[in-house]
């Protein structure tokens, strides 16, 4: 059987709260009533201060621009209506507008509650349970009122610790107080003592009375001594006045000033400080002008501003004088250029022309002036001459009669840049043929040095340095230089028997040479260094008969490769026997051709290496009559003629072909190729023939060597029996 439940209503919760409710409205209620009270009073002592603070600077700047500038009836009446506004916007939004805004009581515990918050969320909830209560409201099932009255109890006891006064800020409170009453206090002060002043201000701008303000001011404009101030075109011109002794500085001074097109303009000028002196800057100036100036109850008469050149050079000169040592001719640069790179220890020359007649002339270098002092040619033409020991950059200062210089803020005198270019030293190229990096202590070598150096050689050596100690010169000069020539090529053939160099040991060698350089130099340039290993001549050949073994298999593949062309060729030729079509046959022709040049370019490396290996087995002084013979006449020069004739005709018949059909240059093909694969595999023949006898000579050479090793090894057992039979020999006995 379900339990019927009675909803609570506002008269049970007024019953129950009735006890506490009193208490409560003591404890918590009334503290919130004069919180609203404080609340309201500071309102209104913020808005008193904001509107008293708007009317007393819109007084003083009512006051400021009348006795400034001595404004007419409307003027001063449109100013009392701004003053008035914006008294009145302020009153409205300071004052006004907060004070109708409603604070209701939740509010004020809501104020309590963030300043304090311990109490948590029971403060509010507290007072709006009672507002509920005041305000009847009906339905009270949602609410227990034992849970309620549980609630203002403990509120009512924590009530007493309460900031109550503290959520408002007294501090600002008072500053404002103190705003509104030193606002007062001001313009009691300003009624009271200022006499005359305050009761002109009160007529003019409140009554809007045309009465005047007295005239006590006296302007005197500076550096006027003939009516005339003269300024530089393009610089700022500053016009300055002060007020005279005795007589009252104005807030505003202002110039009117009157352009050669006949506009007239008005701008105000900027007081110096707390001086009585003001002044106006007229940014770079470019025509005269008509001004006056005028401040407070003074207006100075019309004066005149003349706007004059300042002295610049219009056009420079640089002539330049290399040093002596380098024989050249003096050169004069292009008239108006002001950026010159020469030659250090060079004299220079500076010509220049003036854009009007000037009193002084001066070079200075960098920020120091120079020794030399200029020298006047004509009314508008000078000059003087400088060597710079560095790069540097040169402007002269002129002076002209009025005292105008070519220098100010606004203008920068020419600037002239000097860049000292340092003599290089000569170029020098060191080419050593027929060797690699293997050389036998006999060689000779054949030297080439190349010298070359822009104003002339001195002299060139060549340069040695080795491992070991020799008794040969370290640095021998390289006859047939020319003094003074500007290049030169020399070819000699230098033996290294002199040396005294054994295998093992390293050469370096590079060619060096001077020029005539007495400023900074003399210069010196060298070669690139070339390094030589020594080896024994056994070492050389066994190394140079490696690499020739190396081409010949190269060599050897080649031969294939033509061979595999070769048997394409008469594919391709059958097929054109049998009918194939003319594009067809072209392509294939084509595709041999670049087979045929690929071969052509391969054939000739394999012939360079097999010459290299010739020259360096005569450098190196163990080329035999035979071996020339057969590397020279039976290797190296027949495929010499391949590279430069068979191949290339082969190599164009088969271009020609593959451009256009010719019964006559397909005939010769075939026989052309069969005569140079024939070619091919006779110098291979002659490789594979040299390349056996070579391995019958190493074996040799291997049991020689071990033999000699054999026989070392037998000397030492000997000597060692005997000296076990007979004991130590005297000499060891006195080691």
């Amino acid at each position: 059987m379900s339990e019927t439940i009675t909803p609570v209503t506002a008269q049970d919760a007024e019953r129950v709260l009735r006890p506490r409710r009193r208490a409560f409205e003591q404890a918590v209620l009334r503290p919130l009533g004069c919180l609203r009270r404080r609340l309201r009073f500071y309102q209104v002592i913020d808005g008193l201060a904001s509107t008293c603070a708007m009317l007393l600077v819109a007084s003083v700047v009512q006051f400021g621009l009348d006795r400034t500038l001595r404004l007419q009836v409307d003027m001063r009446a449109l100013l009392l209506l701004a003053v008035l506004a914006a008294v009145g916007v302020t009153a409205w939004r300071a004052l006004v507008a907060p004070l109708r805004a409603h604070v209701s009581t939740r509010d004020l515990a809501l104020l309590v509650e963030r300043r304090t918050p311990a109490p948590g969320s029971r403060l509010v909830s507290a007072v709006e349970f009672v507002g509920a209560l005041a305000a009847r409201e009906p339905d009270w099932s949602h609410r227990s009122p034992t849970m309620v009255r549980a609630l203002l109890g403990e509120v009512e006891a924590e009530a007493a610790g309460l900031p109550w006064t503290r959520v408002l800020d007294h501090r600002r409170a008072a500053r404002r107080a103190g705003l509104v009453l030193g606002c007062l206090l001001v313009g009691v002060v300003a009624a009271g003592f200022g006499g005359e002043t305050a009761r002109l201000w009160f007529q003019r701008n409140v009554l809007l009375h045309d009465v005047a303000w007295p005239q006590q001011t006296r302007l005197i404009v500076e550096d006027l001594p003939d009516g005339v101030i003269r300024c530089a075109r393009g610089d700022d011109c500053t016009l300055a006045a002060h007020v005279a002794d005795g007589f009252r500085v104005p807030r505003q001074v202002f110039v009117e000033y009157e352009t050669e097109a006949g506009d007239v303009r008005r701008a105000q000028m900027s007081r110096i400080g707390r001086a009585p002196q003001f002044e106006r800057v007229f940014e770079r100036v470019s025509e005269s002008m008509r001004c006056r100036i005028s401040g407070g109850d003074d207006r100075t008469d019309w004066f005149t501003v003349e706007v004059v050149d300042r002295p610049a050079v219009a056009e420079v000169i640089i002539g330049v004088e290399p040093p002596a040592y380098t024989r050249a001719a003096a050169y004069t640069l292009r008239p108006g250029l002001t950026v010159a790179e020469v030659l250090k220890g060079s004299q220079l020359r500076f010509q220049i022309r003036t854009n009007k007649p000037v009193r002084e002339a001066h070079l200075v270098r960098g920020v120091q002036p120079a020794e030399q002092s200029v020298e006047r040619l004509s009314e508008l033409e000078w000059v003087v001459t400088d060597r710079p020991e560095t790069s540097a950059g040169y402007h002269f200062e002129l002076t002209d009669a009025l005292g105008l210089t070519n220098r100010s803020e606004r203008a920068r005198p020419l600037q002239i840049t000097v860049q000292l270019v340092a003599d290089k030293p000569p170029r020098v190229k060191l080419t050593v043929g027929g060797v690699s990096d293997l050389i036998t202590p006999a060689a000779v070598l054949p030297i080439q040095v190349e010298c070359s150096d822009t104003y002339g050689l001195a002299a060139a050596e060549l340069v040695q340095e080795s491992t070991r100690h020799t008794d040969g010169p370290r640095i021998a000069p390289i006859r047939g230089v020319e003094p003074h020539s500007t290049t030169s090529s020399q070819s000699f053939a230098w033996p290294l028997a002199p040396l005294g160099l054994l295998p093992t040991d390293r050469l370096s060698l590079y060619a060096q040479a001077r020029d005539y350089d007495d400023v900074s130099g003399p210069n010196v340039g060298t070669s690139a260094i070339l390094s030589l290993r020594v080896v024994s001549r056994e070492q050389l050949l066994e190394e140079l008969t490696r690499r020739e073994q190396q081409q010949r298999q190269e060599f050897e593949r080649l031969v294939r490769a033509q061979e595999d062309l070769y048997a394409e060729l008469l594919t391709v030729l059958q097929r054109i026997g049998e009918g194939a079509a003319a594009e067809e046959h072209r392509r294939s022709l084509a595709a041999l051709a670049r087979v045929q040049r690929q071969q052509m370019i391969r054939t000739e490396a394999v012939r360079r290496r097999l010459e290299q290996v010739l020259q360096e087995l005569d450098v190196n002084g163990v080329l035999t009559p035979a071996v020339r013979e057969r590397l020279g006449g039976q290797i190296v020069e027949p495929i010499g003629r391949l590279v430069r004739t068979a191949m290339p005709e082969a190599l164009s018949r088969l271009s020609r072909l593959a451009q256009q059909d010719d019964p006559a240059e397909r005939a010769a093909l075939r026989p052309e190729q069969a005569r140079l694969l024939e070619t091919m595999r006779t110098v291979l023949a002659a490789m594979l023939k040299y390349e056996g006898f070579q391995e019958i000579v190493s074996l040799l050479r291997d049991i020689v060597e071990l033999q000699g090793s054999v026989t070392e090894d037998t000397d030492r057992q000997l000597a060692e029996d005997i000296e076990s039979i007979f004991g130590p020999s005297d000499e060891k006995k006195n080691d």
